[in-house]
């Protein structure tokens, strides 16, 4: 490792000074912006130039530091990107897209995005600030967490609750197409994992949604990932290396041919036994000895009105590990996903996006677990392939109104098999049965169609989305409605209604059992798509040009929810899968269960001035469900409140940054079903939900980094000490057969989490 980093600086390129650059374009149409305004503001001057003919601008030979980019154009709301960093090993990129500015006023206003707090229901997340964070570890799920409503069901787990929802509910999407779970160490059904499988190196600024989607999204029902692929460098070649917890990255990107605009950008990331060992990550994760390895690149070609763009991802890992000497448990997974992009301005008002691509995964896992005299073995191997074709057509039809209308067609592929073996020793009765064996296709189809019409104060998107799941035939006809109003020109009012649906895994759909019945064979083929009824009401207020506050309640109403057939298999009456984060428990389901969520949210940001930021959060909430309308009753994500702080301060010295990061997070805690212990077995009571509190989380973590600028590189050291105070937080209690208790296996204690960067 010390050979590769010497050869690394010894090939050093030279390096001319800084850059920030860009482009400009309609936020609808894509139409690219020409002869914008563009100014460069630091606390010590201002630059302002005009973007050229095709939306581009370039700041060229700035010094090193933070600035803040301001943008405006004619028929356009202003728009600030704050907290930008420029520095000396690598230029800085940004894609502006402008919202149109419906009625022109004599005075031009500007107002600020914040980067955490915007619309209704929508974060951003700046992949700055997640490499800046306390307890990210580079990965945009746990920066989700600093978002109000956001918790997490484990922190060895970067998988994530929105407002008492189940992970299951998540959305992936990369490059505008849904795609499988990008996460490492992932079960089936889940929507997240260790680690996830793409860098922040490769991404560019992105969002989260946390409920009432607009028309043009589907197959949600708590969250969505839209992230976006930066585009590699078109002018110079670059290239990023980093070696750090999660193991060791090595980005490359550049142009194809100077002078042109086609550009490609490469990555690989990889964490193998020998590094796990030496940093000893078996004995942080309770056992686990995790390995794995990623790659993904991007392919952008643009010409004046067509755009391509090819990419890729895909990852593999492996894990084994035991569970106080009595449970084994053995995973190998893999996840990738590819797309080819075409984009066509058919004119000024005109845009037209058509994606093929082509995304799965496999799961192999082999489970068995000793209970005294008795046996447990389960084996399941869950393969996955998704062909999808989207079409986008969005028009702008006038200065006020939009349209967007598109289709889905994706083709689901499966490759499923499962079974288990029971050998009860007292007993001497031995069982097995196959409960997944099926390979073959299916169709989801998804259609929709979204109008936006924004006037002077006032801004309306209206539309519907149509889903069709051609397995069992079951259409769900989605109407959404999103209105907000300026107040005043700090404050603002916004209002989401809507109906959202999400398919449950194919494995669930397919489960078959033949020893029930006396054999007849019980499937799940039948079963509803899952849906949620959101209501949302917010409000924003803007005082100035750094602090923003932003409050939201909300209210979700569950239907159509899989839950345990107990008149065909008696001990499942309290399975729901709204208290599941995967598809692991196979079991006969029907369609009877219900849910709801409701609670309130605050969040005050001030973004990076003269040194300092600082995110506060906290939510209240409930979360319930119902099972054949026994009454409403805790879920296992309701753990009552959730609060964040996040607070920083940033030092420039000389051309060198140094930032340090404190995080402080308090939850209700996971919980569980209430029990006795009689006769040394557990009963436990089902019938009142999760009232179990195993115990409130807390966590404080502190993060510092330091930039160093040299002339031709860029060097950016960080240590991440996550549970300073090393409190032992529970994660869940198990039963353990062989001393006849119950034993409490914990979340993650101290751990410090090192990395090493270098831009060159």
């Amino acid at each position: 490792m010390h050979k590769i980093f010497f050869l690394l600086l010894f090939f050093l390129p030279s390096i001319s000074a800084q850059t920030i650059k860009g482009n400009i374009i309609d936020e609808e149409s894509k139409m690219k912006v020409a002869f914008a305004k563009v100014e460069l503001k630091s606390q010590q001057k201002s630059i302002v130039i005009l973007s050229d003919s095709l939306g581009f601008f370039n700041f060229s030979n700035i010094e090193t530091g933070r600035y803040d980019i301001v943008v405006e154009a004619l028929s356009y709301k202003s728009f600030v990107i704050k907290e930008v960093l420029a520095n000396s090993g690598k230029q800085t990129v940004l894609q502006i897209e402008l919202a149109n500015q419906p009625n022109l006023l004599n005075e031009v206003v500007i107002k600020p995005i914040a980067n955490n707090v915007s619309e209704l229901n929508i974060n951003k997340i700046s992949i700055e600030q997640t490499n800046r964070y306390a307890a990210t570890w580079g990965d945009v799920a746990r920066m989700a967490l600093s978002f109000a409503g956001v918790s997490n069901v484990n922190d060895e787990s970067n998988e994530i609750v929105v407002r008492g929802n189940s992970p299951k509910g998540i959305l992936w999407m990369i490059e505008g197409v849904e795609v499988s779970n990008p996460n490492h160490f992932a079960a089936d059904g889940a929507s997240g994992g260790l680690v996830s499988g793409l860098s922040t190196d490769v991404l560019r600024n992105s969002t989260f949604y946390t409920g009432a989607f607009s028309a043009n999204y589907g197959n949600a029902l708590s969250g969505i990932f839209d992230l976006k692929l930066r585009n590699g460098n078109n002018e110079r070649y670059e290239n990023t290396f980093s070696i750090g917890f999660t193991g060791i990255n090595i980005l490359t990107e550049g142009p194809f041919k100077k002078g042109k605009r086609a550009s490609y950008l490469l990555n690989y990331k990889f964490l193998n036994s020998t590094f796990v060992n030496k940093l000893g990550l078996g004995k942080v994760f309770n056992s686990v000895t995790p390995k794995f390895e990623d790659l993904t690149f991007k392919i952008n070609v643009p010409f004046k009105k067509v755009n391509f763009a090819l990419w890729a991802l895909g990852g593999r890992n492996i894990t084994e590990f035991t569970l106080q000497s009595f449970a084994e448990i053995n995973n190998r997974a893999a996840f990738y996903a590819s797309g080819l992009n075409f984009s066509y301005q058919l004119d000024n008002n005109t845009f037209f996006e058509s994606i093929i691509s082509l995304s799965g995964n496999e799961n192999i896992n082999n489970r068995k677990q000793l209970f005294t005299n008795d046996l447990e073995q389960k084996n399941s191997d869950l393969n996955y392939d998704n062909l999808r074709l989207s079409n986008n057509f969005t028009r702008k039809l006038s200065r006020n109104t939009t349209i967007q209308f598109g289709s889905i067609i994706s083709r689901l592929a499966y490759r499923l098999s499962g079974s288990f073996y029971y050998d009860l020793g007292d007993l001497n009765l031995k069982i097995s049965d196959t409960i997944l064996k099926s390979n073959g296709n299916t169709y989801f189809l998804q259609n929709f169609i979204s109008i936006k019409q924004q006037y002077k104060k006032i801004q309306i998107q209206t539309g519907f989305h149509h889903s069709y799941f051609v397995l069992n035939g079951k259409n769900v006809f989605e109407p959404r409605i999103n209105i907000s109003k300026e107040l005043n020109s700090k404050l603002k009012m916004s209002l989401g209604l809507g109906l959202h649906s999400k398919l449950e895994p194919i494995s669930i759909y397919l489960f078959k059992n033949n020893l029930l019945l006396n054999g007849k064979e019980v499937n799940n083929k039948n079963l509803e798509i899952t849906k949620s009824f959101h209501t949302v009401f917010g409000l924003n207020y803007l005082p100035n040009n750094f602090w923003s506050f932003k409050t939201e309640m909300y209210l979700q109403n569950i239907f159509d929810v899989p839950v345990g057939d107990d008149k065909i298999f008696e001990g499942i009456e309290h399975i729901s899968l709204i208290n599941l984060n995967n598809s692991i428990n196979l079991n006969p389901l029907l369609s009877k269960g219900k849910g709801r969520n409701y609670g309130i949210e605050f969040t005050a940001e001030r973004s990076l001035k003269k040194g300092y930021y600082c995110l506060v959060n906290a939510s209240l909430f409930k979360s319930y469900y119902s099972i054949f309308n026994q009454g409403l009753k805790p879920t296992r994500f309701s753990n009552d409140f959730i609060t964040n702080t996040l607070v920083g301060k940033e030092w420039q010295i000389g051309k060198n940054i140094l930032n340090i990061n404190f995080r402080n997070t308090w939850t209700g805690g996971i919980k569980d079903f209430n029990y006795q212990l009689i006769n040394g077995i557990p009963k436990y009571d089902y019938l009142n939900g999760y009232t179990d509190k195993l115990g409130e989380f807390y966590r404080l973590d502190f993060k510092v980094n330091y930039t160093l600028n040299f002339k031709r590189t860029t060097s950016t050291f960080s240590i991440d000490i996550n549970n300073l105070t090393n409190r032992k937080n529970p994660l869940f209690r198990f039963y353990n057969p062989i001393i006849k208790k119950f034993d409490i296996i914990n979340q993650l204690g101290f751990l410090p989490v090192f990395n090493y960067k270098l831009f060159f």
